[in-house]
């Protein structure tokens, strides 16, 4: 799995903020973040309300039809309404922008994808404290995938990906000025709250993984 597909992968062993996939979709932007203990070696603390981790250049996730999947591990230290993956196509979280992953205030995770109007999953309640591993996978043939701990969670009709049409910006617990203009502001999720918590092995992939993939993923 550390070929097939692979765009981009930030194990932040180390305090790494570097691509190890070799496509060099190091990360542009890191604000108060920490590197601790995590799931797999190191992983990155995001401790304060201002907290990201931004990484560019993703040209698949601007292409309409576009198979991707984003996979990472997670352990919150609270439950709030937060984002937890944001796409967007400029650098501060505008324009065409959604939040792929994030919570509700009640620590219920959901996946959201565009077909012209919000696909949405709703997965479960994390638990606070505890590391779970989490993935969104899309195919036009198949649709939008949730799992969480390798196992499927639930998923949508198949549906056509309506991207940006250009290179796209992924910014991790943190939707930038996402959440004051733009066309996300009537489909993401309200931001009530911030993400504070532990990520751990965050993977993108130009291919839907399938569900064993996602297995292996989840049971290193």
């Amino acid at each position: 799995l550390n070929n097939s597909g692979l765009v981009a992968w930030h194990s932040f062993d180390g305090g790494s903020h570097n691509d190890s996939s070799g496509n060099r979709l190091n990360a542009i932007q890191v604000v108060n973040v920490s590197s601790v203990a995590g799931r797999i070696n190191e992983a990155l603390s995001f401790y304060s309300n201002s907290s990201l981790y931004e990484i560019a250049d993703f040209v698949q996730l601007g292409q309409t039809n576009s198979a991707y999947s984003v996979t990472l591990w997670v352990q919150p230290f609270t439950l709030s309404e937060a984002p937890l993956v944001h796409l967007s196509q400029t650098s501060i979280g505008q324009n065409w922008c959604i939040d792929m992953l994030g919570f509700l205030s009640n620590g219920q995770l959901v996946c959201r994808s565009w077909a012209g109007s919000p696909m949405i999953i709703n997965g479960s309640v994390l638990p606070i404290n505890t590391w779970t591993h989490v993935a969104t996978t899309y195919s036009s043939t198949i649709g939008l995938q949730l799992y969480i701990n390798g196992a499927l969670i639930n998923g949508t009709p198949a549906f056509s990906f309506s991207a940006s049409g250009a290179s796209m910006y992924l910014t991790l617990v943190n939707s930038l000025l996402g959440v004051q203009g733009g066309s996300c502001n009537t489909y993401m999720i309200a931001h009530t709250g911030t993400f504070k918590g532990l990520i751990d092995e965050f993977r993108v992939y130009a291919r839907q993984l399938s569900a064993d993939d996602i297995y292996a993923l989840a049971n290193p």
